[in-house]
């Protein structure tokens, strides 16, 4: 996805460019969170009668179904709901 004036892009970077290292790693943590209790809270609305360990599944299947085989993904989500 691309549809960020590029002004706005070129301040963004400014910005993060200020920050130490630290700081922006910390970001990266902090917005990463942000996106997996987005998706997570997403899931729930969508299956408001999944349990917690569903709503898991269902993220790992959305992130990475494209990355296995259906023979895969079935074995791998087996483990997930029995575990």
């Amino acid at each position: 996805m691309n549809d960020t004036n590029s002004f706005i892009y070129d301040k963004q970077m400014e910005i993060i460019l200020m920050q130490s290292p630290a700081q922006r790693f910390q970001t990266g943590i902090n917005m990463s969170e942000l996106s997996f209790q987005m998706q997570k809270q997403r899931i729930k609305k969508n299956n408001p009668a999944a349990s917690e360990r569903e709503v898991i599944v269902l993220m790992f299947i959305e992130l990475y179904s494209s990355q296995f085989s259906d023979r895969e993904l079935e074995k791998i989500v087996s483990y997930l709901l029995a575990t």
